[in-house]
Order: structure tokens, then C-alpha cells, then sequence
């Protein structure tokens, strides 16, 4: 802006005689150097001269621009009151100021901040006007999206939905919705009287999370980092709630915040977490169900299974009894005899195990586990049953080890209902070559795959995305709940499992399971 500068502007040669020591051409040089618009006026009110900033935000020249051509370019619905604040000025001599939009060069109309002063000479003579002018569209348009956040900061606010508040620094909460009130349990009138304290609300174990959220905002975030804290209301009930902080423009000691009531969503999450160890539990019951449904189909096999041991033992000890009676017992034989003994105990006893770490009832117990030792401990179980339904049990078990994580029973529950349905499926073929493949590879550094395939009827095309849905089963004595329990096993190990066949040629079974981490 040019100031105290005098200028006289003479005849509409635009002629300058200069009062304040500046000639003519230095004046023009400064003027057309300043930063800003600037125009010049004479006597009558026409405008004599605007600088080469004027020009080129024109567009135009200066012979179009004097008098009061420049006021073409003011917006149509700007320029009755621009000339009227500017002739009501020119008349009582005082200065003016005023906004308006003027046609840039381009063709776009920007807004202009005018300021106007009269000029006097030595004597005190009025001899026009001088002004200057600056862009303010970037301002304006500033101030304008500033207004429109403010008005819907304010509907949001007023609307209640959520639980707003301005707060200061020193404590103060100089305005809250109604919504935030009936959080904290505070009228309006205790607001207004300057009781409603944000720090006298917060324990003192919270008061460390505020003052971090207020390093974030000096550090010039525009937003604190959303956390959670609780507010004790006067009857010391405590009140959980999610919320930020964010600075008012202009601002670093005061600012606006929303605080949710997180009571029910707490309460939900606790009865959330008791409904998913109550389906736990009955998970396992129904786990455990399965298991020992499973045991008593198995009854026969079992029986031979534990009979062979016993049998021996029998005929052992029998044998160590009539050694014993002889008169010269050959004790070589006899400590032969005792230890087959010892040795079919131990078979008996492997078995028992086996039965009961199956049939057992408890939490899931994750540990490392060897899965080709798993599988063949499944086999060695199911091998009676395999027997008397005349099946050929094939193992070909990874030569890389296959080390899992998981709980050992209920894994053992899936090879063990996968291998019964084989042979379930073989035995309802009834010919041809009857044979289970159990096979375990590594296909990457990262999964063990487990195939269990059998020669049975195979699987039709339409029932293999739904053989592992709940009360699916093609057993006369079936619960259709044995693969069911299977998927969700192996799903809560991180494993997946599915079906392929072809009608007639049988089915196999697939499951991958990641392995340990830590092997």
C-alpha cells in the first residue's frame, strides 16, 4: 500500500505535479513496483491512473481502465454498491473501504479488498484520491469453508448424536450439547456457573492420557489420537468413554472434543466373550459326545484290539506256572515267558491310553506335536477295525518331519473320524480293492497336508460343500455331526479341510495345517 504519499492529479493528460517531494516518475516506478493495485483519482471522481499490477490482473489498458471504465469489470451484482460507497466517500471526503469481485484477465471473477483516501496539498486543498487493492479470493474462500465447518460443526453439535465439549487447558469446560451433559450428569445451569470441570471428572490414573493427547496437538497435529479413559461422575459411578481432542483454529490452549459412552458397548463385549466360552464348552461337550459315540462303534475292534495283549498274558503266565512247578525250572525260559509278559501289559496299557486320552474330557491344551506320529498312533488303534471289515490300510507318512501346533485330542479326533469314514465308505462298496491311503507331505515350508483316500462309493458332485454342514449324513446310525466337528477343529487350528470324488471311485479327504512357528 502506497501511503503518505500526495499526489495531484491535474488534466486529463494525467499530468502528476508531485506536493510530496516524489516526481512524476518516481512516483510511477514505485507504484508500479508496490505489491499491490493501486489507482489514482482526480477531482472530479474519474479514475486517472491504475499501476501495472492493475493492468495486467486486468487485462486491459490504461486508456480503457480511466474515468470509470475500470468499473466494467466489477461483477454485475457487486457494482451498484462499489460505486455507491465509493461516491458517498468522494463526497464527504473521508476514507472507505469495501469488497468486491473484479474480472481477472482470464475471465474469473476474484474478489478484491479496495481501501480508499482522500488526498489534500500544502494547503490543505482537496485534490483526489488514492487507493490501493489486494486479491482476498484464496481469504474469502477460506473464511467461507471455515464458515460451513463451523455450521456443521455446530448441527452436529446441536443435533446431540454424539457428546461434544469445548474445552481450555486450565480445566475449563466453557460449553457442552446436551448429550455430553447427561453423560456427565450436569444441568446447563451448573455449566453456566463454571462447575463443569473436564480434569475434577477424570481420575487421576487417566490424567497422564490427557496430557499426552495435548503433546500431540503442540506437536501441530490436527487431532489427538483417538483413546479410551473413564470419567467418575459425583455419585462415584464410573463411566468408560472413547475420545479426541482437536484445537479451535488459532488456538493452542483450548479446543473441542467428543467423548462416546462406551458403557454399552463394553457390556455387550463381556456378554460376547461369555457367549464365546459358553459355544466353547459346548463345543467340547459335543466334541467329547462325538468321541465317545465313536469308541462305542468301535466296540468290537477295540475288544480284539485289547484281547490279543490279554490273551498272550494268559497263556504266558499259564506256561510260568507249570515251569515253575517242575522240579529243575529252566530259568532262562522263564525270564523269556515274564518278559513277553511285560511286553503284552505294555500293549494292553498303550491301548488303554489311547482309548482314554481319546475319551477324556478337558481344555484344549495346544502343544507341539509330531503329526506322522500322531497319524500312526491312530492306525495302530484302528487296526482291528480295519481287520474285520477286511481293509488294507496303506501309510505313507513325510520324510520331512511334520511338526504342528495343537491340541492333541482333538486332532486325533479328525484322523480318527476321517479313517472310520473310509472304511465305512469301503465296506459299503463292498468289492473291489479295498484299501486306505493315509498320507502326510509337506508341500512348502509353511503347511502339512493330510490325505486320507479311500476305493469306497465315492461322493456325489452336489453333496461336497455340504458334508461338513451340521446333521449331514448318508449312516442309517449317523448324527451327521462328525465332519462338522472335524471342519471346526481344524478352522480353530488355522487349517482348512475339504472333500474331492468321483461317484464310484471313491473319496479323499484333505487337510492342511500350518506348522510350528517355532519348529
Amino acid at each position: 500500500m502506497v501511503t503518505d504519499v500526495r499526489l495531484r492529479a491535474l488534466d486529463h493528460s494525467s499530468q502528476f505535479k508531485v506536493r510530496a517531494g516524489l516526481s512524476e516518475e518516481r512516483f510511477l516506478r514505485l507504484a508500479d513496483s508496490a505489491p499491490v493495485m493501486v489507482w489514482v483519482s482526480g477531482l472530479d471522481g474519474g479514475c486517472t491512473y491504475f499501476n501495472r499490477r492493475w493492468l495486467d490482473f486486468t487485462g486491459r489498458t490504461l486508456e480503457q481502465e480511466r474515468g470509470d471504465g475500470w468499473s466494467t469489470g466489477v461483477h454485475r451484482e457487486d457494482l451498484q454498491g462499489c460505486l455507491e460507497i465509493y461516491r458517498s466517500a468522494f463526497g464527504a471526503r473521508r476514507e472507505f473501504s469495501m469488497e468486491y469481485r473484479l474480472r481477472h484477465h482470464t475471465g474469473e471473477y476474484r474478489w478484491i479488498w479496495d481501501t480508499g483516501a482522500p488526498v489534500y496539498g500544502p494547503d490543505d486543498v482537496f485534490e483526489g484520491y488514492v487507493g490501493s487493492c489486494i486479491d482476498i479470493s484464496e481469504q474469502k474462500q477460506a473464511a467461507e469453508a471455515l464458515r460451513q465447518s463451523e455450521a456443521k460443526f455446530r448441527v452436529l453439535f446441536e443435533s446431540n448424536m454424539v457428546p461434544l465439549v469445548y474445552w481450555h487447558a486450565d480445566g475449563r469446560i466453557t460449553d457442552a450439547n446436551d448429550a455430553y451433559l447427561r453423560l456427565v450428569d450436569f444441568t446447563r445451569d451448573e455449566l453456566k456457573a463454571g462447575l463443569l470441570r473436564w480434569e475434577e471428572l477424570t481420575p487421576a490414573e487417566y490424567l497422564e492420557l490427557d496430557q499426552r493427547a495435548f503433546a500431540e496437538l503442540a506437536s501441530g497435529r490436527d487431532s489427538s489420537t483417538p483413546y479410551e479413559k473413564e470419567y467418575v461422575l459425583r455419585n462415584g459411578m464410573r463411566v468408560p468413554v472413547f475420545m479426541s481432542r482437536s484445537l479451535l483454529p488459532g488456538h493452542r490452549d483450548r479446543g473441542v472434543a467428543f467423548a462416546i459412552d462406551l458403557t454399552e458397548r463394553k457390556r455387550s463385549q463381556q456378554l460376547l466373550r461369555e457367549s464365546q466360552e459358553e459355544a466353547q464348552r459346548l463345543q467340547l461337550d459335543l466334541s467329547h459326545i462325538t468321541r465317545v459315540s465313536t469308541m462305542g462303534e468301535l466296540t468290537a475292534s477295540l475288544a480284539h484290539e485289547l484281547n490279543q495283549p490279554l490273551t498272550a498274558i494268559l497263556t504266558n503266565a499259564q506256561a510260568a506256572q507249570r515251569l515253575i512247578a517242575a522240579k529243575n525250572p529252566d530259568l532262562a525260559e522263564l525270564g523269556e515267558i515274564l518278559a513277553d509278559i511285560v511286553a503284552d501289559d505294555q500293549r494292553a496299557g498303550e491301548v488303554i491310553d489311547r482309548l482314554r486320552s481319546l475319551v477324556r474330557k478337558g481344555k484344549l491344551e495346544a502343544q507341539r506335536l509330531d503329526l506322522n506320529g500322531m497319524v500312526r498312533d491312530v492306525v495302530r488303534l484302528m487296526r482291528s477295525e480295519a481287520l474285520i471289515k477286511d481293509v488294507t490300510i496303506i501309510l505313507e507318512l513325510s520324510p520331512v518331519p511334520a511338526l504342528i501346533r495343537g491340541d492333541r485330542v482333538q486332532l486325533q479326533q479328525v484322523l480318527l473320524n476321517l479313517i472310520i469314514n473310509g472304511l465305512d465308505a469301503i465296506k459299503e462298496a463292498g468289492a473291489g480293492d479295498a484299501t486306505l491311503v493315509v498320507r502326510t507331505t509337506r508341500p512348502d515350508e509353511a503347511w502339512v497336508h493330510v490325505t486320507v483316500e479311500d476305493t469306497g462309493v465315492g461322493i456325489r458332485s452336489d453333496a461336497l460343500e455340504t458334508i461338513f454342514e451340521p446333521f449331514r449324513t448318508s449312516k442309517a446310525k449317523g448324527m451327521g455331526m462328525g465332519l462338522s466337528i472335524c471342519r471346526s477343529i481344524v478352522q480353530a487350528h488355522g487349517g482348512r479341510i475339504w472333500a474331492e470324488s468321483k461317484l464310484g471311485q471313491g473319496a479323499t479327504l484333505h487337510v492342511t495345517l500350518p506348522v510350528d512357528s517355532e519348529a
